[in-house]
């Protein structure tokens, strides 16, 4: 439904390869671009943790944004 509603006619398609970049570029900076494991399979799993802690930061900064601002703030917005 959602891609529908991207490609609706009259509608000029959107390239969001910008927001990929954005989320790749801040998991590097945050948890460092080496990866540390040999093995294919703990290379898969070591990247997927980071996904996992890149994932849980953002919940917890936005937990905090709407604690700090109140539930009411959400609501105008």
């Amino acid at each position: 439904m959602a891609k529908r509603r991207l490609h609706r006619p009259g509608r000029r398609p959107k390239n969001h390869r910008n927001k990929c970049e954005t989320a790749f570029s801040i998991i590097k900076r945050c948890f460092g671009e080496a990866i540390l494991a040999t093995s294919v399979k703990m290379q898969n799993k070591e990247i997927i943790f980071r996904l996992l802690a890149y994932n849980a930061r953002k919940a917890a900064a936005s937990l905090l944004l709407e604690v700090f601002y109140g539930a009411g703030a959400r609501k105008t917005l």
